[in-house]
């Protein structure tokens, strides 16, 4: 796998949507990348924080568990996209 495929799939694989092929070949890439490592820490960080956040709303709520508008959005404009006007929207 290329380091330019391997970035372009960072944002999936921290969202666990890859499948076991995919990451099996993100996850060997990132273990001789620093960029990705740093980049994948980053990504990692953001997932926790937006999982914490979800819970949190669902919890407040009362809402059923479900893909909500949130996760819709994800697939409509992409996982890489999508995390990166995260960090923006969380100044991280």
């Amino acid at each position: 796998m290329t380091h330019e495929h391997a970035s372009e799939l960072l944002a999936a694989f921290a969202l666990h949507a890859l499948d076991r092929d995919g990451a099996r070949a993100v996850s060997a890439h990132v273990r001789s990348c620093a960029e990705c490592q740093r980049e994948l820490a980053s990504l990692q960080g953001v997932t926790e924080q937006l999982g914490s956040a979800v819970g949190a709303l669902h919890a407040a709520s009362g809402a059923r568990a479900g893909p909500g508008p949130a996760v819709r959005s994800i697939g409509a404009i992409g996982v890489h996209e999508w995390l990166r006007d995260c960090r923006r929207a969380l100044r991280l």
